[in-house]
């Protein structure tokens, strides 16, 4: 999980790709969030919000029951639904779906702010927001008592940090 822009997309086709390198069969649950913004062409609004972090759920349920023995690599988690809905409409409803989906993961990666942001056209990159998303992010994770590491790092620095922080 992280902020917008922060590698999270890169970082879990990397660990996909090394784990399949290694012999190792690995899936990847892709971003409803943000498919969903690119299908729709706007950020969702309040009442839309709960839908797409009970897809992401439901979509990471069913892939953890098709292959139960491999990696299950999350670029998103309705964890980071619930922290957008937070920061866009003060809406904190999504935490307790969203936390108790997120104890099901056997670690969370927090991707760090040190790569740069690139707007995409949809979500508004700045500093100061993916401060404050990833200021939240930790806080619910501390609070819920989710182990986390923050990953950092460019390229295969990034991947080798994320493969130690695995354990691998």
């Amino acid at each position: 999980v992280g902020a917008e822009s922060s590698g999270k997309s890169w970082l879990t086709k990397s660990l996909a790709s090394a784990l399949l390198n290694r012999g190792q069969e690995a899936h990847i649950v892709d971003d409803v969030l943000g498919q969903w913004c690119q299908r729709e062409g706007r950020t969702p609004l309040r009442h839309e919000q709960m839908a797409i972090a009970q897809q992401q759920a439901d979509t990471t349920q069913w892939l953890r029951r098709s292959a139960p023995e491999a990696w299950l690599l999350s670029d998103s988690t309705p964890l980071v639904t619930a922290v957008y809905s937070q920061l866009l409409f003060d809406d904190e409803s999504l935490y307790p779906m969203a936390l108790a989906h997120h104890g099901l993961y056997h670690v969370t990666l927090v991707t760090g702010l040190d790569l740069p942001g690139v707007a995409n056209g949809l979500e508004r990159v700045s500093p100061q927001v993916s401060r404050h998303f990833d200021t939240l992010v930790r806080q619910a994770l501390e609070h819920s008592g989710i182990a986390y590491r923050v990953v950092y790092g460019q390229g295969q620095k990034r991947l080798n940090n994320a493969l130690l922080a695995l354990g691998l």
